[in-house]
């Protein structure tokens, strides 16, 4: 129930923050027509508006469980190789060396 009064919640914002840019528009048009300057806040500046995107819990923890389970083989990759490396000079060093 939260999870669709905030989805129903989102929907409405982005809808609102469109038709405020739009009205802003029009106010701008109306007064460019009118011949009176637009004020300093009325202009539109160029920001990126991202579209409203559903989100899914489901998806995001199955997204979330792959991701860590990538993280942990890489992990445990790095790992590995780090004790390859760790033990080839102590295998590549004569016996007589490193006994003084």
């Amino acid at each position: 129930m939260y999870r669709d009064a905030k989805t129903n919640f989102l929907e409405v914002k982005s809808t609102v923050e469109e038709v405020v840019g739009d009205a802003k528009a029009a106010r701008s048009w109306l007064q460019k027509l009118f011949g009176s300057e637009p004020a300093a806040s009325t202009k539109p500046v160029a920001k990126k508006k991202e579209k409203f995107v559903a989100y899914n819990e489901t998806e995001g923890l199955a997204d979330i469980i792959k991701q860590l389970s990538k993280f942990w083989s890489l992990q445990d990759q790095l790992t590995e190789y780090l004790r390859t490396e760790e033990e080839r000079p102590r295998s590549t060093i004569p016996a007589s060396a490193t006994h003084r």
